[in-house]
């Protein structure tokens, strides 16, 4: 098995945080980059979102990205930046133009199940503790919230795996049963 190649989103009025992250075939995850796409000041909205939209396509070709995580707002936000929620939108709709294998957009419940965490060690690892070869010199937690995202969709491929080994396990009992019927 090759090596994946995710990158994760992490999106704020003023700029969008991503985080290219490797995934060997032996589970292990290696952050390759971490960096932003400022938002430019423009008097019209959307002039602002269609150089986010190309710019976010041209970081997805470089790298070869087949694996995006979207990092979106709690559900329990106290407020809601417009802005940011249609940045949030012209990411997923850049997506669009691409072949992505894997799409995870969600918040830190969605991705849960994912990393197999709970919430609050979700939260301790944006805070800074290291999981999944986040050290602790990463302190920015925007940036870790983006490669918590990438490391959620690269999971997203291990429980599909896992979901196909365990039906082709039970198709193979089940062929199992038959042949002794015979």
């Amino acid at each position: 098995m090759s090596d994946k190649v995710a990158i994760g989103f992490r999106v704020e009025p003023t700029k969008i945080t991503y985080s290219i992250v490797k995934n060997d075939s032996s589970s292990n995850y290696e952050i390759i980059r971490t960096d932003k796409i400022n938002v430019t000041k423009s008097q019209f909205i959307t002039d602002q979102l269609t150089l986010l939209r190309s710019q976010v396509i041209s970081v997805i070709k470089d790298y070869g990205v087949n694996y995006v995580g979207i990092k979106t707002m709690e559900s329990n936000s106290q407020t809601v930046n417009i802005l940011r929620c249609y940045i949030e939108g012209v990411v997923i709709e850049a997506l669009a133009s691409l072949c992505i294998d894997k799409l995870f957009v969600g918040n830190i419940v969605q991705l849960e199940p994912l990393l197999e965490m709970k919430r609050k060690e979700i939260k301790s690892c944006i805070d800074g503790a290291s999981y999944y070869g986040i050290d602790s010199t990463i302190k920015n937690k925007v940036t870790r919230e983006s490669i918590l995202a990438a490391i959620g969709s690269l999971k997203m491929i291990s429980n599909d795996v896992e979901k196909s080994l365990e039906s082709f396990k039970q198709i193979k009992q089940s062929d199992k049963k038959e042949s002794r019927r015979s």
